[in-house]
């Protein structure tokens, strides 16, 4: 079969009409739904669906180098549960989830607004999404997808208690006790054994993994929390993760 060519007046209004009828604008593209989104399982999960449908205001921004993400609103501004579900987002392996979940969980702990949410009992829930997070994501089978999804959340469990040391509004009444650090003449706020010990379970398989880059990010993630948490929870660390030598 022999391709035909016709000559198209790009100036008519029949060009223009067809054009925009099927060209891909950005709005346009913000609102696609991927038809095969889907995780190892089979079925997407609750931040793989929350992000196709706009549930979660984050945009993918494809870049020459390197990858980042834009917002539609304000960080401040998000739900508590919006925030949760880029949290359990950390576990995927697919594209483009492995790549908007740790970059949008970054912005948020950066974000001074968002770290004034996080009071006692929200830190809580979110440190067992992370140990959920860390649970599910499956080791063992030494996939590139896999490895990239542990490391996403080892270095999300470290953003979040560098983001816990750094809020103000840590010091609550509730349940937990964030003790107060002292380093290089400044005021932090550290973390007691309570929230550690709801992450630590998750960790644990990672700090003895056969992939040298996994077990890194384990450890640099526990050296975090050592910083964050003080002599106490490092005490903690060494009890339920022996091969930690921080």
């Amino acid at each position: 079969m022999h391709s035909r060519q016709y000559d198209v007046d790009r100036k008519s209004p029949k060009y223009h009409k067809t054009v925009g009828r099927h060209e891909f604008t950005a709005k346009r593209f913000d609102k696609f739904v991927p038809a095969f989104s889907m995780d190892k399982k089979g079925a997407r999960t609750p931040f793989q669906v929350a992000y196709d449908e706009g549930g979660i205001p984050v945009v993918l921004d494809h870049g020459a180098v390197k990858h980042a993400v834009s917002w539609r609103q304000e960080l401040h501004t998000l739900r508590n549960d919006q925030i949760m579900l880029v949290a359990q987002g950390l576990s995927s392996c697919v594209h483009p989830y492995i790549v908007v979940a740790p970059l949008a969980w970054k912005d948020l702990m950066e974000n001074e607004g968002v770290r004034a949410k996080l009071t006692d009992e929200f830190s809580m829930k979110i440190a067992r999404a992370l140990r959920i997070v860390l649970n599910e994501v499956n080791i063992a089978s030494h996939s590139p997808q896999s490895m990239t999804a542990a490391i996403n959340a080892l270095n999300g469990v470290a953003q979040f208690c560098e983001a816990l040391s750094r809020s103000s509004s840590a010091v609550s009444g509730g349940g937990l006790k964030f003790l107060p650090l002292t380093g290089q003449g400044n005021t932090k706020i550290g973390i007691d054994t309570e929230l550690v010990k709801a992450i630590l379970p998750g960790m644990r398989p990672h700090a003895i993994s056969k992939t040298p880059q996994v077990r890194k990010a384990c450890h640099a993630a526990l050296d975090v929390i050592v910083a964050c948490g003080g002599t106490s929870v490092k005490s903690e660390i060494k009890r339920k993760i022996p091969t930690y030598r921080g």
